[in-house]
C-alpha cells in the first residue's frame, strides 16, 4: 500500500513534460534506450523506475535491490524498439521494486514504537528513518509522554503523574543505528552488538547475536536482552530475516 501511494505520487509530481530519462540519452546507444529518450511516455516511466529504486535501496539495500533491476532492464533490453514491450518491461520492473519496498517498509516508519526495555510498555516513537537496510541505517526516536503513559498502564498497572515521570525520566538513547552489511549495530541504550546470521545450532534463539567486545553471544533469554535487541536490530535491518 505504501508503495503504491508512493508511485502515485511520483505520476503526480512527474508530469512527462519533457524528454528525461534516469541514463544520460547523448549516450543511448541499445535500441530500447533509443526509444525511452525519443518517447516522453517511455521516458517518464523510466524516470518512475529510476526513482523507486533508489527509494529500493534505502529500504532494502543495495544487494536486495539490483537483482531486481538488473532482471528488468535485461527484460527491456529484449523488447529492442518496441515501445508497447518498453512499457510493459517498465511496468513490471516498477511494480517489483514496489513489492520489494513494501516488504522493508514495516515498523520502521515515523510515528511507529520500538521497544527499548523488557518490561510491558517500554516503548518509545519513532520520529525519522534514514538508509534502512544499509551501511548507515538509522533510527531516530522519542520517549513521549503517551510511551510513558503506556508503561505505567500495563506494567505499573496504574497511570499516574508521578509514574509518567519518573517513567520520562529514563535515560534512553535518541537513536539507533546500524550497518546491515556487517551486522554491527548500537541498540538504544548504547550497547554495541554484532548480528551473525541465523542460528544453525537446536539453541532457542532463532537468530545469534553477540556482544561485540567480548564475543559473547546472547541466549536469547530476556534477561540477556536478546528480544529487544533483535527487534531494534530487524527495524534497522529488516532485509537480514
Amino acid at each position: 500500500m505504501i508503495a503504491r501511494i508512493f508511485i502515485l505520487m511520483l505520476g503526480l509530481l512527474m508530469a512527462p513534460a519533457c524528454f528525461a530519462a534516469s541514463f544520460d540519452c547523448a549516450k543511448a546507444q541499445s535500441e530500447d534506450e533509443v526509444a525511452i529518450c525519443g518517447n516522453p511516455e517511455l521516458s517518464h516511466r523510466d524516470m518512475i523506475a529510476d526513482e523507486m529504486y533508489r527509494k529500493a535501496v534505502d529500504l532494502a539495500g543495495a544487494k536486495a535491490a539490483k537483482p531486481v533491476a538488473r532482471d528488468g532492464l535485461q527484460e527491456r533490453a529484449t523488447c529492442g524498439g518496441d515501445t508497447a514491450c518498453i512499457a510493459r518491461a517498465q511496468q513490471g520492473l516498477v511494480d517489483a521494486l514496489a513489492e520489494l519496498i513494501d516488504s522493508n517498509s514495516g515498523a520502521t516508519e515515523a510515528g511507529s514504537k520500538i521497544t527499548y526495555g523488557s518490561r510491558l510498555g517500554m516503548q518509545v516513537t519513532v520520529t525519522s528513518v534514514r538508509g534502512i537496510g544499509t551501511s548507515r541505517a538509522v533510527i531516530e526516536v522519542e520517549h513521549t509522554r503517551e510511551d510513558a503513559t503506556t508503561f505505567c498502564r500495563e506494567y505499573v498497572q496504574k497511570v499516574t503523574p508521578k509514574c509518567i515521570e519518573d517513567e520520562l525520566a529514563v535515560e534512553i538513547g535518541g537513536e539507533l543505528s546500524a550497518n546491515c552489511q556487517s551486522g554491527e549495530f548500537e541498540t538504544l541504550t548504547g550497547d554495541e552488538l554484532i548480528f551473525k546470521g541465523v542460528n544453525k545450532t537446536e539453541d532457542m534463539a532463532d537468530y545469534v547475536i553477540a556482544v561485540k567486545d567480548t564475543g559473547e553471544v546472547l541466549d536469547g533469554s530476556s534477561a540477556s536482552g536478546y528480544p529487544v535487541v533483535l527487534e531494534q536490530f530487524l527495524a534497522l535491518c529488516p532485509n537480514r530475516r
